[in-house]
Parts: structure tokens; sequence; C-alpha cells
């Protein structure tokens, strides 16, 4: 039997990172060698621990050092934290291929979200016109959602790409409208419109409308409860190592 992987968890005392931890906990082929908080010594954590994988599910400001620190000592980073901003991404990204290390930056872990989606990419190619509407708990920082903006860039990727029906009623200077109160039709991303939500009693919700000539397809993922995005957390950590690069979404891990 192989030995099993070694996971160090960055924000174990979270929500999220405490859930991380008991499912770590509760599998044979992976071990929980210890948990980091923002601003402990993560170096120092790493070498003692001796892990393979980092997991990291603190504040968006915090993690590029904490990736860093990890690539440096050869630690596949798999980066669970939203609200992290492109430029960072990059960065993240970089850093990834001048140490040739695997990494993963999920911004869904639901196998359900990400199945949608990777529905959403079927779609766009037939259905050209497609409104998100994403809604979280009041508590989340930012807006839209991670993965509203994957979906939106998913869907503009297949409206670009070769036969795909691109309505360019999605694009406002081929349509211009007229909002009576600003921000009334949403934001943009990748000229999709994203409306966001954030109420008490929700957590994680998603609902991505298409329309077409005389029909409209409406596909929806619902989140309950955060043990949800367990098993697809288990399956980046078990991927992250053979991974070329800074990956982002679990759904070419799905493929």
């Amino acid at each position: 039997m192989s030995n099993p992987i070694r996971v160090l968890i960055r924000g174990h005392r979270g929500r999220m990172g405490s859930l991380v931890q008991n499912a770590v906990e509760g599998e044979n082929d992976l071990l929980f060698v210890g948990g980091a908080a923002r601003n402990d010594d993560l170096s120092a954590l790493i070498k003692d621990s001796r892990c393979d994988v980092l997991v990291d599910f603190t504040a968006p400001e915090s993690v590029f050092s904490g990736v860093r620190i990890a690539l440096d000592h050869r630690v596949s980073p798999v980066i669970g934290t939203s609200g992290i901003s492109p430029s960072a991404i990059r960065e993240i990204e970089s850093a990834c291929a001048t140490r040739r290390i695997g990494a993963l930056l999920a911004p869904n872990f639901s196998l359900g979200a990400v199945i949608l989606m990777s529905l959403c990419r079927i779609a766009s190619k037939r259905l050209g016109k497609a409104e998100i509407i994403e809604m979280h708990h009041d508590k989340k920082v930012d807006a839209p959602s991670q993965t509203a903006s994957r979906t939106a860039e998913l869907i503009a990727e297949q409206l670009g790409g070769a036969g795909a029906k691109r309505d360019k009623s999605n694009d406002p200077e081929e349509n211009p409208e007229e909002e009576r109160v600003q921000g009334v039709r949403g934001g943009r991303v990748a000229g999709i419109p994203v409306h966001s939500v954030r109420l008490p009693g929700l957590l994680a919700h998603q609902e991505v409308i298409f329309g077409a000539e005389g029909q409209t397809l409406t596909l929806r993922h619902d989140t309950y409860d955060r043990t949800a995005f367990m098993p697809g957390v288990l399956l980046a950590i078990r991927s992250v190592q053979g991974l070329d690069g800074l990956v982002v979404g679990l759904e070419s891990l799905l493929e």
C-alpha cells in the first residue's frame, strides 16, 4: 500500500477548513498532518509536517503569500478561497509554471455545480443568449461569485467559438438598453449579464437561463450544506500533484 497523501490545512478553524479536516481524517489514503492560521509561520509548519498538499481556505489577501511559500517547498496547493483577483491568479499561474508544480484553484468544489458549468458549455453552443442569477448568504463578501464569473466565462468561450449560434443581443453595443435604475440589468462578466442576490437563509445557489426563439432552458444548482463541497475537495487533494501547473476549476478532473 502506498503512503497516504500528507495534507496541511490553512484556515482549518474556519467553517470550510474544519469540514475539510474532518473529511481528510475519514479517508485511509489521506493523512491530516496539521493546521495553520493565517498569521502562523507557514514555512516552519510545512517543514515540520512534511506535507504533500496545502489546502488553503483563508482570506483572499493572504492566499498568494501562502501559495508562494508552499511552492517554494515543492508542496502542491489546493485553493478554495473566494474573491481572489485576476491579477493574483495570474501570479499564482506564473509561479506554478516557473516551479513546474501542480496547483488547483476551484471557484466551487460542489460536483453538482461543476456539472452545471459543463452543461452550460453544451447549451451555449446552440442557444445564443444567457443570463446568470447567483444567490448566496448575506455574509459573502464578493459579488459576483467566482462560480458565476467562471460560468459566464465558459459560456462566452462557447459563444465565440466555431459553430456557435451567437446572439449579439448579449452585446450592449449591438443592442443598447435603457436602465431606468442603474444596475437593474446586473453586471456583465465576459459580456454575460450576472445578477447577485445576498440574503440570510441562502447558502450557495446558481441559476442559468438560456433563451432562444420560442423557448428557454433553465439550469439550476442548489447547495444546502457545506458538506456538499467535500467530495470535490477530496478529489482535488488526490489529483493536484499530477497537474501541469495551475488548473482553474474542477471540470477538467471530471472529464
